[in-house]
């Protein structure tokens, strides 16, 4: 989202938004640390106050292994796999949508056809602030609607006010929060986002006005000036890795082949197979499975995303298992093991 922020609306935008991010999460937090008393309790399993808990990452057998050129290039392999395949996967339906309602934006609506409207101010802000809450905008998607937005007369900070609140409210989440967390948490959310992107918008505005220059001046006006060679050749390539992680979210799950060390371990050791809850994306599934591998006595572990499952071979504890899932913010339940039934 950050390098799409810098790409559509230039560098000051890409490191303006994530500070005024931060800024919200942090003054969210501090006001809940200390207005929300009576939801602070102790976790009786956590560790008292001043012991050191070992990383489990680093007292884990072959941890020194990371140093050796193979370990560097399965990493490159993952990293590059994660960039082009699972992540477009996870985002490609969401930012053709964006770029499909910017194109609309920019083809239909005239330039600075918002000037006076939404070119800036508090009530443009709040406007801007009304859309954005009770509706849900996927942080990188966003970044084409708002350029769209400014290119057609719409303040820097007014589009701000919009990147920062869609993607960090929406009703459920709102719903959600108030039904788990209490009123008083869900107040405390809404009104730091809701603070902090108006604050955020309005210095935003104050910094270009003062400065006299629009967020992306280095590069095209939203489609005013032609692409060359190579800026197409790049939209095209970004176009058709969209388009098949798009196709591939719609397509059944594909299981990764498995090496012959993996399959040795799931038919030599016990099998335990879990339900997780909570699981989105690429992402959910590898913080579920990074946490389940840190458990003692989980040899090989394979998370499912698409249904739902987990399987552990190895002599771990279920209960400490379905700890690790429950740290990393998901659910999970122990599936009956059937005979003759095997997932892996």
């Amino acid at each position: 989202s950050i390098m799409v922020t810098f790409s559509l609306l230039g560098l000051t935008l890409a490191i303006y938004r994530p500070l005024a991010a931060l800024i919200s999460g942090v003054l969210g937090g501090l006001l809940v640390a200390y207005t929300v008393k009576d939801r602070g309790a102790t976790d009786p399993t956590a560790a008292p106050s001043g012991t050191t808990t070992a990383c489990p990452t680093c007292a884990a057998p072959g941890a020194a292994d990371d140093d050796r050129p193979e370990g560097w290039l399965a990493r490159l392999r993952a990293a590059v796999v994660y960039g082009f395949v699972d992540l477009p996967e996870d985002i490609g339906r969401s930012m053709l949508g964006g770029l499909i309602i910017a194109a609309i934006i920019t083809a239909i609506i005239p330039p600075d056809f918002f000037t006076g409207v939404l070119s800036g101010g508090i009530v443009a802000m709040l406007m801007m602030m009304a859309l954005g809450i009770p509706m849900y905008v996927c942080a990188t998607a966003s970044v084409p609607i708002a350029a769209a937005l400014i290119a057609r007369g719409v303040s820097p900070g007014v589009a701000l006010v919009f990147l920062m609140t869609g993607p960090a409210t929406n009703a459920a989440t709102i719903a959600t929060v108030w039904r788990t967390m209490g009123k008083k948490t869900a107040v405390l959310y809404l009104a730091s986002v809701a603070g902090t992107a108006l604050a955020s918008g309005l210095t935003l505005d104050y910094f270009f006005t003062a400065a006299a220059i629009m967020p992306h001046q280095h590069g095209h006006d939203m489609g005013q000036m032609p692409l060359t060679p190579t800026e197409m050749a790049m939209a095209i390539i970004l176009l058709a890795v969209l388009i098949v992680g798009a196709v591939r979210s719609y397509l059944p799950h594909h299981k990764h082949v498995a090496s012959p060390k993996d399959i040795l371990a799931m038919e030599t050791n016990p099998c335990i197979e879990l339900r997780i809850g909570g699981m989105t994306c690429s992402h959910c599934r590898m913080a579920v499975e990074q946490g389940l591998k840190e458990v003692p006595g989980s040899e090989v572990v394979d998370v499912d995303l698409h249904a739902g499952r987990a399987v552990i071979a190895g002599t771990a504890n279920p209960d400490e298992l379905i700890r690790a899932v429950e740290s990393v913010g998901y659910t999970a339940e122990v599936i009956p093991n059937v005979p003759g039934d095997r997932t892996a």
